[in-house]
């Protein structure tokens, strides 16, 4: 019977007893959901931030945000769930020596 080649990239996993490293998902930064650029883009969307878009949001007579309206998301609901998946994924993260 032949052996199962390893495939490429799994020479370091030999070395860990053939187990993957678990992956720690990246935050939800302004970049992945806005057009913007530079040092903001980079940033991970945060619970202030969230809340401040839903104020201006609600601060606006006479404007219906999508999902009012019967499509789509607002900026604001969008923000709210970005800033909570990162609010645990920073509770999830292994500290050092984990």
């Amino acid at each position: 019977m032949a052996q199962p080649q390893p495939r490429r990239g799994d020479e370091g996993l030999q070395a860990q007893g053939g187990k993957a490293p678990a992956a720690q998902p990246e935050p939800i930064k302004y970049g992945d959901a806005f057009p913007v650029k530079g040092e903001l883009a980079g940033q991970p969307i945060a619970l202030g931030d969230a809340a401040a878009m839903r104020s201006a949001e609600d601060s606006v007579p006479g404007v219906q945000v999508p999902q009012e309206s019967g499509g789509g998301i607002s900026a604001a609901a969008f923000m709210e769930s970005a800033a909570a998946y990162n609010q645990g994924r920073r509770r999830r993260r292994p500290g050092p020596g984990e």
